[in-house]
């Protein structure tokens, strides 16, 4: 029997690749290969999807001209961050083969330092926020905003990092004016390394993901930030604490800690009444996801989820902001013209029962759903209040929910539990969800989820790759995508 030959990674992607094409149908399936025939590998979808493009007849190149350009829009879609010096991984590669790890590890470090995440500065950093649009622009000019907007918080960003990083460079007295040149070299050296070593920060720097998040965060009323139990402030960076204060109209926000059977009840409790202190307006809630089974052999499964009290914990919640939405404000129950006329922002009817009984009304065996891009969102935020006293129609659309947060924390787990099967894909690989998806949990009430963004904070990146995006990102090339 021969020999299998041995090939690349590369080559097995493309090939899978081209499985996957000619399954779809954009590609024609080759010819078998004979005894004394080499199959070619890779690059046969890419070229034949090129030929479809040119074809002669309309419906072939229109088909094909679509299937491109669903390559491109995801690979637009694709996350991307700031490089990793090779400089930096040259010194922390000789530091980590010459430097002993002290055994047993001293006991203080066994603590989580809330210090590391809420660092001095951490405050000055900023979530971008989408500039101010009128439905009179074309989409030439608001993206155009868009981007110069971007550009220019990432510079601002960028600039408060580098400061952050040199602040943080523990250096001796430098010497004085009159020392020898080898001592001023010998200092500027070793001040170089310190900052060379200096571990930086990643953030999402991609716009089209942003992007996403503001659509969900402007469709949504009701706003579901999940965080890791395992360590929740690391998943909520004052930067997004922020950002979502400056919603208008205000969301209701529900912080909903993931994998709790992690860490155990103790320490749900203790990080819940942490954070009431630290966010005492938001409602803090846990959840789990799975549910285990055990087939043939040591084969698990993880079936999609929630328990009964957690599902009635989180419709609780859910349920206590919307009557919150449906109030007038002060300054519309104080004026009785005003409050006449006045009716809340949302659909005024959910059935509740309906989800929390575990009867979802939305059809079983249908998936994720996309939302046109011309419909509004929660409000209009241009308005302000002046809208909101002469709103006078009431609103029919559903209620919607959004969930956002960090990648890998469990969103589109969730979103798989609260249904009971698989509706949108999942993965242990941060950074699954390309686009926002969106699913009715009842004729009532849209569930949106968004993609995972790593939001910016100042903390350095040895306590980033706790399920935020691949180690693999840490060599990508500058701004490169993931």
């Amino acid at each position: 029997m021969a020999r299998k030959k041995p090939i690349s990674g590369k080559q097995r992607k493309e090939a899978l690749q081209e499985k996957r094409a000619i399954k779809r149908g954009e590609i024609e399936k080759p010819p078998p290969s004979g005894p004394n025939r080499r199959r070619g590998r890779g690059g046969r979808a890419q070229a034949q999807l090129r030929a479809r493009m040119r074809s002669d007849d309309p419906n072939v190149s229109t088909a094909a001209h679509n299937a491109a350009s669903k390559v491109e829009a995801s690979r637009k879609l694709q996350s991307a961050f700031r490089r990793v010096s090779p400089e930096f991984l040259a010194l922390w590669r000789e530091k980590a083969s010459n430097d002993p790890v002290q055994r047993p590890i001293d006991d203080k470090k066994k603590y989580f330092d809330i210090g590391v995440v809420h660092q001095q500065g951490s405050d000055d950093l900023t979530t971008p926020k989408r500039p101010k649009w009128r439905y009179e622009m074309s989409k030439e000019e608001v993206e155009r905003n868009e981007e110069g907007m971007f550009e220019k918080w990432r510079a601002e960003t960028e600039e408060k990092i580098d400061r952050w990083r040199q602040r943080e460079v523990n250096l001796p007295n430098p010497p004085p004016d009159n020392a020898d040149d080898h001592v001023k070299e010998d200092f500027e050296e070793l001040r170089t390394k310190e900052l060379t070593m200096r571990s930086p920060t990643f953030y999402e720097q991609n716009l089209e993901v942003w992007r996403q998040l503001w659509r969900v965060t402007e469709l949504s009323s009701i706003l579901l930030v999940l965080l890791d139990a395992r360590c929740p402030p690391l998943h909520y960076p004052p930067s997004l604490h922020a950002y979502l204060l400056t919603l208008r109209p205000p969301r209701k926000i529900i912080l909903v800690l993931t994998k709790i059977d992690i860490v155990g009840p103790d320490r749900v409790n203790r990080w819940k009444a942490w954070l009431k202190t630290q966010y005492p307006e938001a409602k803090i809630v846990g959840v789990e996801s799975y549910r285990i089974q055990v087939g043939k052999g040591s084969k698990v499964k993880h079936l999609p989820h929630i328990p009964p009290q957690y599902l009635s914990e989180l419709i609780d919640a859910m349920e206590l902001s919307h009557q919150e939405l449906l109030a007038p404000p002060d300054r519309i129950k104080d004026d009785p013209a005003k409050l006449a006329k006045w009716q809340p922002r949302v659909r005024k009817g959910v059935n509740w029962n309906v989800v929390r009984k575990g009867e979802s009304a939305a059809d079983k065996d249908s998936g994720p759903v996309f939302i046109k891009g011309d419909e509004k969102g929660f409000g209009d935020e241009e308005a302000g209040e002046k809208s909101e006293e002469k709103e006078m129609k009431e609103v029919l659309e559903p209620l919607t929910i959004g969930l956002i947060g960090q990648p890998n924390v469990g969103k589109s787990s969730l979103l798989n539990a609260l249904f009971g099967t698989i509706k949108v894909k999942a993965s242990r690989t941060p950074g699954k969800t390309k686009h926002f998806q969106t699913l009715f949990w009842s004729p009532e009430l849209r569930l949106v989820d968004c993609p995972g963004l790593v939001l910016p904070n100042l903390v350095p990146m040895e306590l980033q790759p706790d399920g935020l995006y691949p180690i693999m990102h840490f060599l990508r090339s500058e701004f490169d995508t993931a």
